[in-house]
């Protein structure tokens, strides 16, 4: 269970509409490389990481160690203000303040548990961690595929990460070996395609089935 703490989030209206935001400020870089627009670069991103490490210091101390991508940190930071910044010919160093996406941040937060979950799941049950990601075009191919996932006599747990219009991200726990699952999907006219450590998976239309 997550103990969020929201008391720490700043509260701001925008509009009718209310914003969640969690500021990191303070984050001082200093990156000395072949040029100072180099430099600059390299300390920006630089200053994206120490940002979201010292929110997570902050404000989720049981998550402060957790491994987060760059392009995941840039989609949740709303903007930053630099308060101070010196040049030279070949260095960089400021001193910057971030605004975060309260909710954006809670919401990755509690996809990383539920992975948590489903990979303890997996040990305990000794079965295989996959990562599916689900496209499909209308509802009725979703509930198909969703039939099939839950009756698949292989797969011994789901955990539904996200659920969109035409997509979703979802964890199972699977027996047997990938390629018996595989085949066991295209016999029930569910493609299954690897990618980059995930399985991309879509419905195909009866005609389609064995071919």
């Amino acid at each position: 269970m997550l103990k969020f703490v929201f008391a720490l989030f700043s509260v701001f209206i925008v509009g009718s509409a209310y914003a969640q935001i969690i500021v990191a400020d303070n984050i001082k870089v200093s990156v000395t490389d072949k040029s100072a627009a180099i430099a600059r670069e390299k300390a920006l991103d630089q200053a994206h990481i120490l940002a979201f490490e010292k929110l997570m210091k902050d404000n989720f101390p049981d998550y402060q160690n957790t491994q987060v991508p760059h392009d995941a940190i840039l989609g949740m930071v709303l903007g930053f203000s630099i308060e101070r910044e010196k040049s030279t010919s070949k260095n960089y160093t400021a001193l910057l303040s971030f605004q975060f996406d309260g909710s954006k941040v809670t919401s990755w937060l509690q996809n990383q548990s539920s992975d948590e979950d489903v990979k303890k799941t997996a040990s305990s049950q000794k079965g295989q961690l996959l990562q599916l990601f689900v496209r499909y075009d209308s509802l009725n191919e979703w509930t198909k595929i969703k039939n099939v996932l839950e009756t698949s006599p292989q797969v011994n747990h789901i955990k539904y990460l996200t659920i969109s219009p035409k997509e979703a991200e979802v964890s199972v726990v699977c027996s047997g070996s990938q390629d018996q699952l595989r085949k066991s999907f295209d016999t029930k006219g569910i493609s299954v395609s690897p990618k980059d450590g995930k399985w991309e998976v879509s419905y195909k239309p009866p005609t389609q089935v064995g071919k």
